[in-house]
């Protein structure tokens, strides 16, 4: 499995290296990269020379001039944009991408003839500035771009300069579930609340997604031990800290499913609070008081004597009101961005997919 993985990345960081304009950072994820409940494989690899099509792969591109690269786009590969956009310009589609998530979506794009590894596959690539994705992977102003990077990837061109804001992504993600989750749970119960952050509040769930999506992505094939590359530095250093215990008496990962507790007191989940991005915190004063001096921490009115169960309530709240402003709005824009005809098939291939 991990063998055919590799070569899916390949054949994508060799596409995006001759086939788009520079970029300083790139990654896929969904089920046209990683195997999920419900979908057939991608790989000519895994079917000898059987050319079939498979779910559509997706994409995002962080890049450090959005302006420069979507002319360059244009000039390369103009017909992945719908008319109007490519008509009114790269002026205008900059706009447009920085509205609602500052994402800027192409989809249902042919692979390029000479990528034979994708043959009969379509993908969907969105652009995204460097600036753009700091700030989201940080602040969480959107978890939109932050919210795909909580859930396993296939990184296909890597930025050091966004090593540290990926990994105080993960460390939020994983301070943001335990405050959801009950005292004690286990590894995969871990995993699902991770994966659901940046669905709740999502206008499409139930709709157009799979209502099985969040299951989908955690509990197939490989995806297990997945996150555990992705995370177990950062439950470890929980560990260390005091604020889980692990159950597992140093049973191996293999087959098991790790049990763990954590403490519900104050002290524990001031912790767990502080860890979240500053903003998220700032919004979650604002659902439990009112009249606290503005810039007060939520961390601050749990020393006060706040009741530590209003941690996870007030949390969900500011979650929620998060991923549903900017889901609407991007759903919205992409009526722009993909153009009429093709939103309407993008949008019952999702349905159909759901039904299916």
């Amino acid at each position: 499995m991990f063998r055919v993985m590799a070569a899916v990345a390949r054949g994508l960081a060799t596409m995006i290296d001759t086939h788009f304009p520079a970029m300083e950072f790139a990654f896929a994820y969904g089920s046209g990269v990683f195997k999920q409940a419900g979908y057939s494989s991608i790989s000519k690899e895994e079917h000898g020379n059987e050319t079939r099509g498979g779910p559509m792969i997706d994409m995002i591109f962080a890049v450090e001039d959005p302006l420069q690269w979507h002319a360059q786009n244009i000039e390369m590969n103009a017909d992945h944009y719908a008319l109007l956009p490519r008509k009114l310009g790269p002026k205008v589609i900059v706009n447009v991408q920085q509205s609602a998530a500052s994402l800027y979506y192409n989809t249902l794009v042919p692979f390029p003839p000479s990528i034979s590894l994708f043959q009969g596959q379509l993908m969907k690539y969105g652009v995204v500035s460097t600036a753009d994705l700091t700030d989201d992977l940080r602040d969480w102003k959107t978890l939109y771009s932050s919210g795909r990077l909580q859930k396993p990837v296939s990184f296909l061109k890597w930025s050091p300069a966004l090593e540290k804001p990926l990994r105080t992504n993960l460390r939020s993600a994983l301070s943001a579930a335990l405050l959801l989750l009950p005292s004690n749970f286990s590894e995969q119960m871990l995993f699902l609340q991770i994966t659901s952050l940046s669905y709740q509040g999502d206008m499409r769930m139930g709709i157009a997604e799979n209502p099985k999506k969040v299951e989908n992505i955690v509990n197939f094939g490989d995806s297990m031990t997945r996150f555990r590359q992705l995370y177990q530095a950062h439950i470890d250093s929980f560990v260390e800290d005091g604020i889980l215990v692990r159950n597992t008496n140093g049973i191996s990962y293999s087959g098991t499913d790790p049990e763990y507790s954590l403490e519900c007191d104050a002290s524990t989940t001031a912790k767990l609070v502080a860890c979240l991005p500053i903003p998220v915190q700032h919004d979650m004063v604002k659902v439990v008081a009112h009249g606290v001096r503005p810039g007060s921490t939520f961390s601050e009115l749990l020393e006060r004597g706040l009741d530590p169960s209003l941690s996870g309530l007030a949390f969900s709240h500011v979650l929620k009101s998060i991923v549903s402003h900017y889901s609407q709005r991007q759903t919205l824009k992409g009526i722009f961005t993909a153009g009429v005809s093709k939103s309407i098939v993008y949008s019952f291939q999702k349905i159909a997919k759901r039904l299916l």
